[in-house]
């Protein structure tokens, strides 16, 4: 049979090399970082340090106002706009379509033309008039 070897070692196994401890003595003189000497602060410090803060606290809300009265005025700039896109995407459209009405008139008139013109027995050549 054979053995396998486990990652802390067999088991069971009765080593005596465990001089060397895991953990560091925390009670130990040697191991303490330098205590660096801090005074806390006075209640007149404490007081103006929060003087200090509510005045920044107060200039943010100021700001956040601001920044609320120009987002609003920029959300009806943008309505504004997009509804005169809109309004000129719809001339656009009845432009667009009043055209087509009138090319279909134009061609309809020009086939009337020309049928009038072969029937009368006049040359088939019709020379449209300049658009002044």
């Amino acid at each position: 049979m054979t053995r396998r070897k486990h990652k802390r070692g067999e088991r069971g196994s009765i080593e005596d090399d465990q001089s060397s401890s895991k953990r560091v003595n925390m009670a130990s003189k040697e191991n303490d970082p330098v205590e660096e000497e801090t005074e806390e602060p006075s209640h007149l410090e404490l007081q103006e340090m929060l003087v200090d803060i509510k005045i920044d606290v107060s200039n943010i809300l100021r700001e956040n106002g601001k920044l609320t009265k120009e987002l609003a005025e920029l959300r009806s700039l943008i309505k504004e706009q997009k509804d005169e896109n809109d309004a000129m995407e719809v001339s656009i459209k009845k432009s667009k379509d009043q055209n087509f009405a009138l090319e279909n008139e134009d061609q309809r008139s020009t086939r009337r033309n020309s049928r009038t013109l072969l029937s009368s027995g006049q040359p088939k050549t019709v020379h449209k008039k300049a658009i002044s």
